[in-house]
Protein backbone atom coordinates (compact mmCIF):
# COMPACT_ATOMS: atom_id res chain seq x y z
CA UNK A 1 0.00 0.00 0.00
CA UNK A 2 1.39 3.40 -1.02
CA UNK A 3 0.75 6.21 1.46
CA UNK A 4 -1.20 9.02 -0.13
CA UNK A 5 -0.99 11.72 2.48
CA UNK A 6 1.48 14.58 2.52
CA UNK A 7 2.66 13.84 6.05
CA UNK A 8 3.27 10.21 5.30
CA UNK A 9 5.34 11.14 2.23
CA UNK A 10 7.38 13.67 4.25
CA UNK A 11 7.86 10.97 6.91
CA UNK A 12 9.10 8.55 4.27
CA UNK A 13 11.59 11.14 2.96
CA UNK A 14 12.86 11.82 6.50
CA UNK A 15 13.12 8.07 7.13
CA UNK A 16 15.09 7.57 3.88
CA UNK A 17 17.45 10.48 4.74
CA UNK A 18 17.94 8.94 8.20
CA UNK A 19 18.79 5.56 6.65
CA UNK A 20 21.28 7.24 4.28
CA UNK A 21 22.96 9.18 7.12
CA UNK A 22 23.05 6.34 9.65
CA UNK A 23 23.77 3.31 7.46
CA UNK A 24 24.78 4.04 3.85
CA UNK A 25 27.19 6.95 4.48
CA UNK A 26 29.24 5.06 7.16
CA UNK A 27 29.28 1.99 4.92
CA UNK A 28 30.69 4.05 2.04
CA UNK A 29 33.29 5.54 4.43
CA UNK A 30 34.34 2.01 5.51
CA UNK A 31 34.53 0.91 1.87
CA UNK A 32 36.73 3.94 1.03
CA UNK A 33 39.07 3.14 3.98
CA UNK A 34 39.32 -0.48 2.84
CA UNK A 35 40.08 0.65 -0.72
CA UNK A 36 42.78 3.03 0.56
CA UNK A 37 44.32 0.21 2.63
CA UNK A 38 44.27 -2.08 -0.40
CA UNK A 39 46.05 0.58 -2.48
CA UNK A 40 48.72 0.99 0.25
CA UNK A 41 49.21 -2.79 0.48
CA UNK A 42 49.48 -3.07 -3.31
CA UNK A 43 52.21 -0.37 -3.38
CA UNK A 44 54.07 -2.04 -0.50
CA UNK A 45 53.71 -5.45 -2.14
CA UNK A 46 55.17 -4.02 -5.37
CA UNK A 47 58.07 -2.52 -3.37
CA UNK A 48 58.70 -5.86 -1.63
CA UNK A 49 58.58 -7.67 -4.98
CA UNK A 50 61.11 -5.19 -6.37
CA UNK A 51 63.45 -5.74 -3.40
CA UNK A 52 63.02 -9.51 -3.63
CA UNK A 53 63.83 -9.56 -7.35
CA UNK A 54 66.87 -7.32 -6.74
CA UNK A 55 68.00 -9.62 -3.92
CA UNK A 56 67.48 -12.69 -6.10
CA UNK A 57 69.59 -11.19 -8.89
CA UNK A 58 72.37 -10.34 -6.42
CA UNK A 59 72.29 -13.83 -4.90
CA UNK A 60 72.44 -15.34 -8.39
CA UNK A 61 75.37 -13.07 -9.21
CA UNK A 62 77.13 -14.08 -5.99
CA UNK A 63 76.56 -17.76 -6.69
CA UNK A 64 77.91 -17.35 -10.22
CA UNK A 65 81.39 -16.51 -8.84
CA UNK A 66 83.68 -19.36 -9.75
CA UNK A 67 85.69 -21.26 -7.17
CA UNK A 68 88.88 -19.92 -8.76
CA UNK A 69 87.68 -16.33 -8.23
CA UNK A 70 86.59 -17.12 -4.65
CA UNK A 71 90.08 -18.44 -3.96
CA UNK A 72 91.58 -15.26 -5.41
CA UNK A 73 89.27 -13.14 -3.25
CA UNK A 74 90.19 -15.03 -0.08
CA UNK A 75 93.88 -14.48 -0.95
CA UNK A 76 93.28 -10.78 -1.63
CA UNK A 77 91.82 -10.06 1.82
CA UNK A 78 92.22 -13.19 3.92
CA UNK A 79 90.94 -13.88 7.43
CA UNK A 80 94.50 -13.94 8.77
CA UNK A 81 97.83 -12.44 7.72
CA UNK A 82 101.00 -14.46 8.25
CA UNK A 83 103.74 -11.87 8.93
CA UNK A 84 106.53 -14.29 7.97
CA UNK A 85 104.88 -15.07 4.62
CA UNK A 86 104.44 -11.35 3.88
CA UNK A 87 108.11 -10.66 4.66
CA UNK A 88 109.10 -13.59 2.42
CA UNK A 89 106.90 -12.18 -0.36
CA UNK A 90 108.52 -8.75 0.07
CA UNK A 91 111.97 -10.33 -0.29
CA UNK A 92 110.88 -12.23 -3.44
CA UNK A 93 109.37 -9.05 -4.94
CA UNK A 94 112.60 -7.16 -4.21
CA UNK A 95 114.69 -9.88 -5.85
CA UNK A 96 112.42 -9.92 -8.92
CA UNK A 97 112.67 -6.12 -9.19
CA UNK A 98 116.46 -6.36 -9.12
CA UNK A 99 116.92 -4.12 -6.06
CA UNK A 100 119.26 -4.89 -3.16
CA UNK A 101 117.09 -6.19 -0.32
CA UNK A 102 118.26 -4.81 3.05
CA UNK A 103 115.45 -6.20 5.18
CA UNK A 104 111.77 -6.22 6.09
CA UNK A 105 109.94 -6.29 9.39
CA UNK A 106 106.47 -6.52 10.85
CA UNK A 107 105.12 -3.71 12.98
CA UNK A 108 101.99 -5.67 13.94
CA UNK A 109 98.32 -4.90 13.60
CA UNK A 110 96.80 -1.48 14.12
CA UNK A 111 94.66 -1.41 17.22
CA UNK A 112 90.92 -1.36 16.51
CA UNK A 113 90.49 1.12 19.36
CA UNK A 114 92.65 3.63 17.52
CA UNK A 115 90.53 3.28 14.38
CA UNK A 116 87.17 3.67 16.14
CA UNK A 117 85.57 7.04 16.61
CA UNK A 118 84.04 8.24 19.85
CA UNK A 119 80.53 7.74 18.47
CA UNK A 120 79.37 4.25 19.47
CA UNK A 121 77.18 3.86 16.36
CA UNK A 122 80.20 4.53 14.15
CA UNK A 123 82.40 2.14 16.12
CA UNK A 124 79.91 -0.71 15.63
CA UNK A 125 80.06 -0.17 11.87
CA UNK A 126 83.87 0.02 11.82
CA UNK A 127 84.32 -3.35 13.53
CA UNK A 128 83.53 -4.99 10.16
CA UNK A 129 86.34 -3.13 8.41
CA UNK A 130 89.49 -5.01 7.44
CA UNK A 131 92.34 -4.74 9.96
CA UNK A 132 95.61 -3.26 8.66
CA UNK A 133 98.89 -5.12 9.29
CA UNK A 134 101.93 -2.85 9.05
CA UNK A 135 105.32 -3.80 7.60
CA UNK A 136 108.58 -2.02 6.84
CA UNK A 137 110.98 -2.70 4.00
CA UNK A 138 114.40 -1.28 3.11
CA UNK A 139 115.93 -1.64 -0.37
CA UNK A 140 118.60 -0.04 -2.53
CA UNK A 141 118.65 0.28 -6.30
CA UNK A 142 118.52 2.47 -9.35
CA UNK A 143 115.49 4.56 -10.27
CA UNK A 144 114.21 2.03 -12.88
CA UNK A 145 114.62 -0.81 -10.37
CA UNK A 146 112.67 1.14 -7.72
CA UNK A 147 109.92 1.82 -10.28
CA UNK A 148 109.78 -1.91 -11.06
CA UNK A 149 109.56 -2.67 -7.33
CA UNK A 150 106.49 -0.45 -7.01
CA UNK A 151 104.96 -2.02 -10.10
CA UNK A 152 105.40 -5.49 -8.57
CA UNK A 153 104.00 -4.35 -5.20
CA UNK A 154 100.96 -3.04 -7.06
CA UNK A 155 100.35 -6.36 -8.86
CA UNK A 156 100.72 -8.56 -5.77
CA UNK A 157 98.01 -11.18 -5.02
CA UNK A 158 97.00 -9.29 -1.86
CA UNK A 159 97.02 -5.52 -1.32
CA UNK A 160 100.28 -3.92 -0.26
CA UNK A 161 99.46 -0.29 0.41
CA UNK A 162 102.41 2.11 0.60
CA UNK A 163 101.78 4.22 3.69
CA UNK A 164 105.03 6.19 3.66
CA UNK A 165 108.27 6.28 1.75
CA UNK A 166 111.66 7.84 2.45
CA UNK A 167 114.11 8.04 -0.47
CA UNK A 168 117.71 9.10 -0.04
CA UNK A 169 120.52 9.33 -2.60
CA UNK A 170 123.52 7.04 -2.26
CA UNK A 171 126.76 7.05 -4.22
CA UNK A 172 126.39 7.29 -7.98
CA UNK A 173 122.94 6.53 -9.34
CA UNK A 174 121.75 4.41 -6.43
CA UNK A 175 118.85 5.26 -4.14
CA UNK A 176 118.00 3.93 -0.67
CA UNK A 177 114.27 3.48 -0.04
CA UNK A 178 112.61 2.92 3.34
CA UNK A 179 108.98 1.85 2.91
CA UNK A 180 106.12 1.56 5.33
CA UNK A 181 103.53 -0.87 3.92
CA UNK A 182 100.17 -2.23 5.04
CA UNK A 183 98.12 -5.24 4.08
CA UNK A 184 94.70 -6.25 5.40
CA UNK A 185 92.76 -9.10 6.97
CA UNK A 186 89.20 -9.44 8.23
CA UNK A 187 90.17 -11.03 11.55
CA UNK A 188 92.61 -9.42 13.95
CA UNK A 189 95.01 -11.62 15.92
CA UNK A 190 92.77 -11.08 18.98
CA UNK A 191 89.77 -12.48 17.02
CA UNK A 192 91.79 -15.50 15.89
CA UNK A 193 92.84 -16.40 19.43
CA UNK A 194 89.21 -16.29 20.66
Amino acid sequence: MIPKGLFSQIGMIILSVGIIITYIKPTFAEIKEIQDDIAVYERQFADVQSVNSDLSSKVARLESVTNNNRTKLSKYIPNEVDPIAVQRDLKLIAEEAGVIYRGAGSEGTESNNRRRSSNSADSDEETNLPSPHNFTMTVEGTYPQIKRLFSLLERNEYPLEVRSMDISKLEGIFLAVDLSLATYSYKTPEDVSN
